[in-house]
């Protein structure tokens, strides 16, 4: 995971602190960690008050790793970000066929959000997790007041912001529980101090609860229990309804993948459980319903340093670096293969051997035109200039196309593409078409409401698939507490060609 000359930072965003350590070439710096819990006016019991003051605390982090920056071992720093779930919005969105038009998964993903409760803001970053056809995604959004100041801090040491993951996600990845189940679907519990988390998927994590306690072993128990006396119920897919899957057809490809029904996990007897607590190193954890999954000795064992870092942190360090992530708020190109160079310099040695012989050919050629009689040419004659046009001329010529765009706007084709099918709960409040656009397309802002957010994301997808649309997008949204009814309006924006 480390090159020479690299100080790698790792930093744990817990649910009441934040842990941090570094390591050179392997090895612990030992005046490079430490924790910090929440305190201060922002540090309120409500999400956004700790992610406030999580980021206040990761901002003056700096001032502790001044020394790492200016130390020339150092070399390059790169910071690794690890978040507790209970910082993040996380749901699970069910599977659709729409899911394979990549210009709707954000909007379908951001209404799935909504639906599910969470509060988020225009700058907050959305990520969406893989997974194949018939299967659900689990969706992560990063506040964007969480991410800043992990950028910030990056940049204040003179590093890179290498990774920004979910302490879900980096277990599911380490512990892999899928490869040793019944099916190829596993359920996982992760344990650290004050956090209870449990996910359950197959190749990829599809449903996560993470939970803040002061107990986080009673926690995860309790949702162990809970888990255990019911199956998991699947959400309602976005797509459902006859006129949705009439528009369905209509926007997806011919060669559109048939759903395959989701694994469901059997539920074992026993949790597998991913011990990050604190107490770990000395009192191993001891339950009759856990199956403790086994960590390096070398995570285990006690550090020398003083401070020394947290076993969470010891074994993030332990962890090999990962590869681009889908659910990675850091987007990072992955590292080119040795093939991969292999291939491009067999293909170098194919251009150039290509190129020598169109040189030859080129060189015939030439002579050949050189030794034959040259043809006289005739005398060459100014071009006639082009009529120059007023600045007055110029702008009637600009307002008759505005004029000639405007006539050629298909208006009934659109409100009536508009017009939302009856199992659709959605009334059109108020329609702005604008003949100009960018990119040689019309553009139409249709403010409307609906009853349920499911609704308003069924209603996108629909516009969008809907001629002479060829694209539709959620640009804004709101709920209406005062209200009868509590409904959504929204904003979106419907593309056509001109």
């Amino acid at each position: 995971m480390r090159a020479s000359h690299t100080t790698d930072c790792h930093l744990w965003l817990g649910p009441d602190g934040l842990q941090w350590g570094a390591w050179r070439q392997g090895r612990c710096v030992s005046d490079a960690c430490g924790s910090a819990g929440l305190t201060g006016p922002d540090a309120a019991p409500s999400p956004d008050g700790h992610r406030a003051a999580l980021g206040q605390a990761v901002r003056a982090l700096a001032t502790r790793w001044t020394h790492l920056a200016a130390d020339p071992a150092s070399g390059r720093l790169r910071l690794w970000v690890t978040v507790a779930d209970v910082h993040l919005h996380v749901a699970t969105l069910a599977w659709t066929p729409l899911l394979m038009r990549d210009d709707l998964l954000p909007s379908l993903a951001q209404a799935q959000l909504v639906q599910a409760g969470h509060e988020l803001h225009a700058r907050d970053v959305l990520r969406v997790g893989e997974g194949g056809a018939g299967q659900p995604r689990l969706l992560v959004a990063y506040p964007h007041d969480l991410l800043a100041a992990c950028e910030a801090l990056a940049q204040d040491l003179g590093g890179v912001l290498a990774s920004v993951l979910p302490l879900s996600v980096q277990a599911w990845d380490a512990a892999q529980p899928w490869r040793q189940a019944p099916g190829g679907a596993a359920v996982l519990g992760v344990l650290a101090d004050g956090l209870a988390v449990l996910t359950d998927g197959a190749r990829q994590p599809r449903h996560s609860h993470a939970l803040r306690h002061a107990q986080p072993v009673a926690a995860l128990r309790g949702q162990w229990r809970r888990r255990q006396l019911r199956q998991w119920a699947t959400l309602p897919s976005l797509g459902a309804g006859p006129a949705a899957a009439q528009a369905q057809a209509g926007a997806l490809p011919r060669s559109q993948p048939q759903a395959e029904p989701e694994v469901q996990p059997e539920v074992p007897a026993r949790l597998t459980v991913l011990d990050l607590r604190s107490e770990a190193r000395s009192q191993p954890l001891q339950e009759d319903a856990f199956t403790l999954w086994p960590l390096p000795a070398a995570v285990l064992a006690d550090v020398s340093p003083s401070p020394s870092p947290s076993l969470l942190l010891t074994w993030l360090q332990s962890r090999p670096s990962p590869s681009a992530h889908a659910l990675d708020a850091v987007q990072r190109r992955p590292s080119p293969a040795r093939g991969w160079w292999l291939a491009c310099a067999a293909l170098w040695l194919m251009a150039l051997a290509l190129g020598l012989d169109n040189w030859s050919v080129w060189q015939d050629r030439r002579l050949a035109q050189a030794s034959a009689p040259q043809p006289v040419q005739a005398p060459w004659l100014p071009e006639a200039a082009a009529p120059a046009f007023t600045r007055e001329e110029l702008g009637q010529v600009q307002q008759v196309n505005e004029a000639v765009r405007r006539l050629n706007v298909p208006i009934d084709p659109l409100l009536e593409a508009l017009r939302a099918p009856q199992d659709i709960r959605v009334a059109v409040l108020s329609v702005d078409i604008r003949a100009g656009g960018t990119g040689g397309r019309g553009l139409g802002v249709v403010r409307a409401q609906a009853e349920e957010g499911v609704d308003m994301a069924r209603y996108v997808a629909f516009v969008a698939a809907r001629a002479p649309f060829v694209d539709a997008h959620l640009k804004q949204h709101e709920r209406r507490e005062d209200d009868a009814g509590r409904p959504y309006q929204f904003t979106m924006e419907a593309a056509w060609p001109q």
